[in-house]
C-alpha cells in the first residue's frame, strides 16, 4: 500500500519540479532572447560595416544557441536529480504515516489477543450457568442467549481485526495450494443454502469445473461465506442469489449476485473500508470488518474484488484470482 502511494506522490513532486523548471527555463530563454535583439540592434545602429554586422549577428546567434543547448542539459540533470529527490521525499513524507499505522496495527493486534480470553471465558461461565441451573425462567434464558449473542459477535470482532492487522508474512506462511475453485464453491453453497431458505431465499450457483487456484483453501472460503453471507443479509423473501465461477483465459473469475436492496451509490466506493456499513443496513448486525477482510485475502494473492450495484435491484461482487 506504501510502495503504490510513495510512487505516486513521487509523481506529483516529479511533475511540480518539472513545471518549476519548465516554467523558469522559458522565462531564462525569453529574457537572454530578448537581451539579444537589444544588443543587434544596438550593433547595427552604430556599426556602419555590413560585413562586421552580420559576423557580431552570427557569433551573438552561435552563443544564443548554445546558451540554450546547456540550459537544457542543465534542465535534464536537475529533472534526473529531482527524480530521485522526489522519491526520497516522498519516504520522509510518508515516514511519519506508515509509523503511526504501524503502531495502530500493533495495538489493534495485541488488543484482540489480550480480548480473546475473557470473551471466551465469559462464553463458557455462561454454557455453565445454563447447564448447571435448571430453574431458569424463560426471560433469564432470553437473556442468556442474547448475551451469548453479543459474546459471538465480539469475537468476531476480534478475528476480524487480527486478519486485518495480520502481517504481510502471514498468507506466506499458510498453505498454499491448487485446488478446484468450482468444487469449493459448491461445498460453501451447499452449507449457505440452509440459512438462505430461513428467510425464504433462493440460492443458486453455475459454474465450469475444474477451476484451478492456488491459495489457501480455508481463506477462499471465508470470502465466499464472507460474500454470500452479505447478499443472505441484504436480500428481501424470495430474492434471488447466484454464485457463479468460470475461467477467462488464466485468470478465475468468481461472482456472487443478488436481487436483493442493493447499495446506495454514494456507498459503494467506501464498502470496502473498515468498519463502514452503507447507509440504511443498521436492521443488520454486523461490525463492518466482512468485505475489508474479504478485500485484503483477496489482495494477498494478488487478486482483485469489485463492486457493483443499482439500489433496490441487487448487487454483483467479482472476484479475479489466478488460474
Amino acid at each position: 500500500m506504501f510502495e503504490r502511494a510513495r510512487i505516486k506522490l513521487t509523481f506529483w513532486y516529479f511533475v511540480i519540479i518539472t513545471i518549476l523548471l519548465a516554467t523558469s527555463s522559458i522565462a531564462a530563454i525569453n529574457a537572454e532572447s530578448r537581451a539579444f535583439d537589444r544588443i543587434e540592434q544596438a550593433l547595427s545602429d552604430k556599426v556602419q560595416r555590413p560585413k562586421l554586422t552580420a559576423l557580431l549577428s552570427e557569433r551573438l546567434d552561435q552563443f544564443e544557441s548554445n546558451f540554450t543547448k546547456r540550459l537544457l542539459f542543465l534542465d535534464g540533470m536537475l529533472l534526473i536529480i529531482g527524480a530521485f529527490g522526489s522519491y526520497f521525499l516522498s519516504g520522509l513524507t510518508l515516514s511519519p504515516i506508515q509509523k503511526m499505522l504501524k503502531e495502530q496495527e500493533e495495538f489493534a493486534a495485541d488488543a484482540s489477543h489480550e480480548l480473546k480470553t475473557p470473551l471466551t471465558t465469559i462464553a463458557m461461565e455462561i454454557e455453565s450457568a445454563e447447564r448447571t441451573n435448571s430453574k431458569l425462567t424463560p426471560e433469564n434464558r432470553l437473556l442468556f442467549q442474547s448475551i451469548k449473542e453479543e459474546v459471538k459477535r465480539m469475537k468476531n470482532i476480534v478475528n476480524g481485526l487480527l486478519v486485518l492487522v495480520r502481517q504481510p508474512s502471514y498468507t506466506t506462511s499458510k498453505e498454499v495450494t491448487a485446488f478446484d475453485l468450482s468444487e469449493l464453491t459448491d461445498e460453501v453453497v451447499s452449507k449457505m443454502k440452509k440459512i438462505a431458505l430461513t428467510k425464504k431465499l433462493n440460492l443458486t450457483s453455475k459454474f465450469d469445473t475444474k477451476i484451478k487456484v492456488r491459495a489457501n483453501s480455508d481463506e477462499i472460503r471465508e470470502v465466499l461465506v464472507i460474500l454470500i453471507d452479505n447478499a443472505i443479509k441484504y436480500s428481501r423473501p424470495k430474492d434471488n442469489i447466484t454464485i457463479s465461477a468460470k475461467k477467462v483465459g488464466k485468470k478465475a473469475i468468481l461472482q456472487v449476485s443478488d436481487t436483493g436492496v442493493g447499495i446506495p451509490k454514494k456507498d459503494l466506493p467506501l464498502i470496502f473500508h473498515r468498519f463502514y456499513r452503507a447507509n440504511g443496513n443498521d436492521q443488520e448486525k454486523g461490525a463492518g470488518l466482512g468485505l475489508a477482510i474479504a478485500k485484503k485475502i483477496v489482495e494477498s494473492y494478488k487478486g482483485e474484488i469489485s463492486a457493483t450495484s443499482s439500489q433496490g435491484t441487487g448487487s454483483t461482487f467479482t472476484i479475479i484470482l489466478s488460474s
